[in-house]
């Protein structure tokens, strides 16, 4: 009871948890543990899936932008997986960055690779 006594102040009292414009913003945070690639090594021709793992990031608004050896340019997915043929022979070196779409954070990228064999 005297436990109950000593809370009741606590409980009665009001709490305001209006967010205000002086509270600073929320920050998204995005870190990028790994790349899994499967299969590796992949057999020239064959399909290879590349998943980008993500350590529980609070952004909503994730775009991730593949460069990925042998194709030109950037892809960009919504998804952190994506799906190619291997038609580059040896070791490649690919790059994920992944990017807060809103253009408030800047981006994260990570470096990885695999083999491609006949």
């Amino acid at each position: 009871m005297n436990k109950l006594i000593f809370l009741l102040p606590l409980l009665l009292t009001s709490c305001d948890w209006t967010i205000t414009d002086d509270d600073p913003p929320v920050e998204f945070v995005t870190e990028i543990l790994e790349v899994k690639v499967s299969p590796n090594p992949v057999k020239l021709g064959d399909m290879v899936t590349f998943t980008c793992v993500i350590k529980d990031s609070t952004d909503p608004n994730l775009e991730f932008a593949w460069a990925i050896s042998g194709y030109q340019g950037v892809t960009r997915t919504v998804e952190n997986t994506i799906t190619v043929k291997a038609i580059t022979l040896g070791k490649n070196s690919n790059i994920v960055r992944v990017v807060d779409t809103t253009g408030v954070k800047t981006s994260v990228s990570f470096d990885f690779e695999y083999s491609v064999i006949e």
